[in-house]
C-alpha cells in the first residue's frame, strides 16, 4: 500500500526535518512550520509535519485523543505506523487532551537510551498562560518560555524526567504551526 504523506516527499519532508533538528538543538526555542498544506481538524499543522517526517512502518503509535480513531485512521493513512494501545510499547505518543504521565511510557535503558518513547503534546498557545524558564543543553544560559494546555504539574514531570538521564522521554510541544522541544536534558528552574 502506497501512504499518501507529503506530495513533494523529498522536499517538504527535508524543510520539516531541518526545522525538526533546529527545534531540538535549540530547546525551549518556537519554529514555524511554513507548509500548511495539510490539515487533520484534531492535529495541529505542526503535529502532522512531524508525523509526516518522523513516523513509518516501523513506528509504533500511542494516541490519546478524544478523536483518537479518527487519529489513528489519518495516521495509518499516511504513514503505515502501528498504533499501540501499550504506552511502553509506543515509539511515540501523541497528547491531544488529558492529563500526561511520562512515568508510563518508555523511557529505554541505559545501554539504550535513545530507545524510548517521543511524546507529541498539543497545548494551546506559546504566547500566553504560564511561565517557565529552562536550563540545560543547548541553552546558553536560561530561555523562558510561556505555555497554555500543558499537562497537570508539568514542572515536576519534566525534572522528574531530567533527573533520569540518560533515560528519559523527549517531548516534542506543538501549537497550530509552531513547535518548541524538550528534550530529556531540560530543567525547568523556576
Amino acid at each position: 500500500m502506497e501512504h499518501v504523506g507529503f506530495k513533494n516527499k523529498t522536499f517538504e519532508s527535508q524543510e520539516a526535518f531541518h526545522l525538526i533538528l533546529q527545534a531540538t538543538a535549540n530547546p525551549g526555542k518556537k519554529v514555524k512550520f511554513m507548509n500548511h498544506n495539510y490539515s487533520q481538524e484534531d492535529l495541529h499543522i505542526s503535529s502532522v509535519n512531524i508525523i509526516f517526517t518522523l513516523l513509518d512502518l516501523d513506528t509504533n503509535v500511542f494516541i490519546q485523543s478524544a478523536q483518537e480513531n479518527i487519529i489513528s485512521n489519518f495516521i495509518k493513512l499516511h504513514t503505515g505506523s502501528p498504533i499501540t494501545k501499550n504506552k511502553v510499547e509506543s515509539d511515540f505518543a501523541i497528547i491531544t487532551h488529558g492529563d500526561l504521565d511520562f512515568e508510563s511510557f518508555n523511557d529505554g535503558l541505559d545501554q539504550y537510551p535513545d530507545k524510548s518513547t517521543t511524546i507529541i503534546i498539543q497545548i494551546q498557545s506559546m504566547s500566553e498562560g504560564e511561565d517557565f524558564v529552562l536550563s540545560g543543553p543547548g541553552i546558553k544560559n536560561s530561555n523562558q518560555i510561556t505555555l497554555r494546555g500543558i499537562p497537570h504539574n508539568f514542572k515536576e514531570k519534566i525534572n522528574s524526567n531530567s533527573s533520569k538521564f540518560p533515560r528519559g522521554v523527549d517531548i516534542f510541544l506543538t501549537c497550530n504551526d509552531e513547535l518548541i522541544s524538550l528534550p530529556r536534558t531540560i530543567k525547568i528552574i523556576n
